[in-house]
């Protein structure tokens, strides 16, 4: 069903493609574009379509065009260093977009391990949950929640095909972004709950709440032996993560890749 249906969708987009080329050809972009907002298909502008590839570790991924710079970030750099997750590992995904690490993370530590993805924007977590699915992946928990320093719930900025970066949800405001709102948790009092105790590796990119998860997660730090967290200035100051890390116990190193400032934290 899953295969029809990405199938199905494949073959519609195509033919939009296809009507918006000839429509701008024929009566300019902004003609074509003006007519199109004042009929039921302006949707289709902005529509985030769904593709399907296999990723190198074999698992199938289901992603849509802008979600290319995150498939390049888990395998072309590396920037999580698949080759030192073990199997049987615990692994944190926060922030887990539509699966792309969640889906490498898995197959590294196997049956024997655990993945917990947490990822509060409707959308993304929609196709992040049928990514874990089709897959088979049953070691893999799909949480629907923001991860910040106090329970409840919070405004979430989702982002669309069309925005500057539309991989950047977030839980500060955005012009131009409809928010909707989402459960907030604290990492520890989620962990909690599912009877974790230690996290082998604690993936981070919540852009712009990372010192909020800091805050929310003294325990679950204090049993993690790895975090790689992407940081977002100037929203978060790279220095102040450090100095919070620091002060866990960890020694910490601060690159930047791919216009990104990743910060790798492990325990001496």
């Amino acid at each position: 069903m899953e295969s029809l249906e990405v199938a199905l969708f494949a073959a519609a987009q195509e033919a939009w493609l296809a009507v918006r080329a000839l429509g701008r050809a024929l009566l300019g972009r902004e003609r074509f574009d003006r007519l199109i907002d004042r009929t039921g298909l302006r949707g289709l502008k902005n529509r985030a379509w769904l593709s399907r590839r296999m990723l190198p570790d074999g698992s199938d991924l289901l992603y849509r065009p802008h979600d290319q710079c995150i498939i390049e970030e888990v395998y072309g750099r590396d920037a999580y260093g698949r080759d030192r997750i073990p199997a049987g590992a615990t692994v944190v995904d926060a922030g887990a977009h539509i699966g792309v690490f969640t889906l490498m993370a898995a197959r590294r530590v196997g049956p024997s391990g655990r993945v917990f993805a947490f990822e509060p924007s409707p959308g993304s977590r929609k196709i992040l949950e049928r990514n874990v699915r089709c897959n088979g992946l049953s070691w893999v928990s799909v949480i629907p929640a923001a991860l910040a320093d106090a329970p409840g719930t919070a405004s979430f900025y989702a982002a669309d095909a069309s925005a500057a970066n539309p991989v950047a949800d977030s839980l500060d405001p955005v012009p131009g972004r409809e928010p909707v709102s989402v459960p907030v948790l604290r990492l520890d009092d989620a962990l909690a709950r599912e009877g974790v105790s230690r996290v082998d590796l604690l993936k981070v990119d919540v852009e712009g709440a990372e010192l909020k998860l800091i805050d929310g997660a003294p325990r679950t730090l204090a049993g993690v032996r790895r975090v790689v967290m992407e940081v977002h200035p100037p929203r978060v100051d790279p220095e102040e993560v450090r100095q919070r890390l620091d002060a866990q116990g960890f020694s910490c190193r601060i690159s930047e890749a791919g216009g990104c400032v990743l910060l790798e934290a492990v325990r001496p």
